[in-house]
C-alpha cells in the first residue's frame, strides 16, 4: 500500500568478548504519507543475533546464524507485517 517498514537494533556489547551481549530488534511502519507511524513492535529473534534482513511485500525475512553445539546453523525466519491494532503516532517534522 506504499507504507515503509524499517528495523532498529538496540545492541549492548560485552567488552570482554568484543561481541554482542544482547540484541533487541524493533520494526516500525510509516504510512504512505509519512504523517504517522506504527512504532517499535518487537521482533522475536535469537538472543545475540544480528541477522541479515530482507523485505518482500508484507513479509520481513531474517537470516540468523544460531549456535548449535560447535556449529552455526543458518535459520530463516519470516514475519508477516501487520498494523492491525496498532496505536498510530503522528510524525513530527521540523
Amino acid at each position: 500500500d506504499g507504507s515503509v517498514a524499517l528495523v532498529h537494533y538496540d545492541v549492548d556489547f560485552d567488552p570482554g568478548r568484543g561481541a554482542p551481549a544482547a540484541v533487541d530488534a524493533w520494526i516500525t511502519v510509516l504510512d504512505p504519507t509519512f504523517a504517522r507511524a506504527c512504532v517499535d513492535a518487537p521482533l522475536r529473534l535469537t538472543e545475540r543475533s544480528v541477522p541479515s534482513l530482507a523485505f518482500r511485500g508484507d513479509t520481513l525475512f531474517a537470516l540468523e546464524h544460531v549456535i548449535g553445539g560447535e556449529r552455526a546453523v543458518p535459520v530463516l525466519r519470516a514475519f508477516v507485517i501487520s498494523t492491525a491494532g496498532c496505536d498510530w503516532r503522528p510524525i513530527l517534522r521540523e
